[in-house]
């Protein structure tokens, strides 16, 4: 793509329609290409999480209460710090964070017990 705006003469947009790239990132490309020499794509930086701000306590509470439900948890930090989130964003919250419990697995009777 880079090649083609260049070393063509392509804008930034058309080279990315004729990849098939959104225009946004075509133009981001090129400005990348344009400031480092770099042709690989720019790295992307992480979204932060609304909430990074509340990860203390919601890991303290996580640690302390390791049984509680995550749809639990996700009501008392709307109640209490009032941001509202689901179970889903706290379990990806809490796997970047490194706080993962794992369940046990069911036990499994012998037939011949």
């Amino acid at each position: 793509m880079i090649a083609a705006h260049a070393d063509e003469g392509l804008s930034a947009r058309a080279a990315g329609r004729r990849f098939g790239i959104g225009v946004a990132t075509a133009v981001c490309w090129v400005r990348h290409w344009r400031e480092t020499g770099q042709v690989e794509a720019p790295a992307r930086k992480p979204r932060p999480s609304k909430l990074d701000p509340h990860r203390d306590w919601l890991v303290a509470q996580r640690l302390a209460e390791p049984d509680e439900r995550l749809v639990d948890l996700a009501a008392r930090l709307e109640a209490e710090h009032g941001v509202h989130t689901d179970k889903s964003a706290l379990s990806r919250f809490f796997a970047r964070c490194g706080v993962t419990f794992k369940k046990e697995e069911p036990v499994r009777w012998s037939p011949t017990g």
